[in-house]
């Protein structure tokens, strides 16, 4: 069966993501400030919910559900995270200020495995993480992680959450033993021989 054609954000998709259990999906738009909640589970005839969720003071680049469904996190433009509690998406809650710290865009977040870590990649080569084990109350870890040289495009945690990739427009991806996201350290090797890495992924099954 066909399924249906979602419409709503202007200038085209930026950032798309679905819930853990498969029943909403949140989509931006590019140059866009707002994030459209859909409920698709019957694809063939998903339907809206509710108003989109609104980041007044920037544009949306980069969205992610925590692992239990319950936290949407959104990354600007202008380097703030916007986290919001969408228990009910159809009633969905601002999640107490903006997170900050990075210069520049949020290309990439990501959640740990446990939900317990955010972890943000800036425009500058930073990655960033925040204890979120409570939202309302968010603090960002000891330290950041730096080492590429250029622009993160994308973030990911192994699947035990031991471990974080980043890829890199230097041609890298970067690896970091994040066992102890306060006293987070760089892996000896990085994985060279791109022109940009611009998307980096764990298999499911194994820490490759």
């Amino acid at each position: 069966r066909s399924l249906e054609r979602l419409s709503g954000p202007v200038g085209g998709v930026y950032s798309a993501a679905f819930s853990p259990d498969g029943n909403v999906l949140a989509i931006s738009g590019r140059g866009s400030n707002e994030i459209s909640l859909w409920n698709v589970s019957d694809p063939a005839h998903a339907t809206r919910i509710g108003k989109p969720l609104t980041d007044p003071s920037a544009h949306v680049d980069s969205i992610a559900f925590s692992p239990e469904g319950q936290v949407l996190a959104a990354g600007s433009d202008y380097g703030t995270i916007q986290l919001w509690n969408v228990t009910d998406p159809a009633q969905p809650d601002q999640i107490d200020e903006p997170l900050t710290g990075p210069t520049g865009p949020i290309n990439s977040l990501a959640f740990s495995p446990d939900g317990h870590t955010l972890a943000a990649a800036d425009d500058g080569g930073t990655a960033w993480l925040w204890d979120v084990a409570k939202p309302a109350s968010a603090t960002q870890t000891a330290q950041t992680l730096p080492g590429p040289s250029q622009g993160i495009w994308s973030v990911a945690f192994s699947t035990d959450g031991h471990t974080l990739a980043a890829g890199s427009d230097d041609g890298k991806v970067w690896l970091w033993n994040v066992t102890r996201p306060a006293h987070a350290t760089q892996i000896r090797q990085t994985l060279p021989g791109y022109t940009g890495a611009m998307s980096v992924a764990f298999s499911p099954k194994a820490d490759i």
